[in-house]
């Protein structure tokens, strides 16, 4: 049997073989909890949100957002969480948009419009961090920007712990999100 340990492994090293059997012994545990939690039974929809709990899980480990040390509890349990985290956003998406609202424009002209709104929202989010001084500008931008995790964040800012930086990442955004609705 394969340890939490040696998974968490196998994703920093990209060893397919194993994140394969990864995949496929969570997969069908995952799909029930999640169908069972949140009454879903579109089963593309599940496999749709298993497979980017997958990449987020790959990603948060590839990006040092969480380590074996700062693993609260067992691999699989890790992967439920960011599921459900996944699931609420889609769920949020649907519910804010349905296709059905959406007025019909040409394809590239859906292109050239939701670039230009992504870059002047990161362009506007990034001045407004930069305004903010310490300590939110450095926190949000190590956090964000560079995607480091908590522990990282806190050593290299000072702070007494992980959850120390959390609740000041927390106070930020508050006050940033005062700033937008200013």
């Amino acid at each position: 049997m394969i340890t939490s340990a040696e998974y968490f492994k196998a994703f920093q090293n990209n060893d397919q073989r194993i994140i394969s059997l990864f995949y496929e012994q969570h997969e069908r545990s995952f799909k029930r909890l999640l169908s069972s939690k949140y009454t879903i039974t579109d089963e593309d929809f599940l496999a749709d949100i298993y497979q980017d709990t997958i990449i987020r899980l790959w990603e948060n480990i590839q990006r040092n957002r969480i380590t074996i040390e700062t693993l609260t509890t067992n691999i699989g349990g890790y992967l439920y969480g960011v599921g459900e985290n996944v699931l609420r956003e889609q769920l949020r998406k649907q519910k804010e948009t349905s296709i059905e609202e959406l007025p019909q424009l040409p394809d590239d002209t859906n292109d050239s419009i939701e670039e230009y709104e992504i870059t002047e929202r990161n362009r506007a989010i990034q001045d407004a961090v930069n305004n903010m001084g310490k300590p939110c500008a450095p926190l949000l931008l190590k956090f964000y920007w560079d995607q480091l995790s908590w522990d990282i964040i806190a050593q290299q800012l000072g702070y007494a712990n992980a959850n120390s930086a959390k609740t000041q990442k927390n106070k930020c955004m508050n006050k940033l999100k005062n700033l937008f609705k200013a």
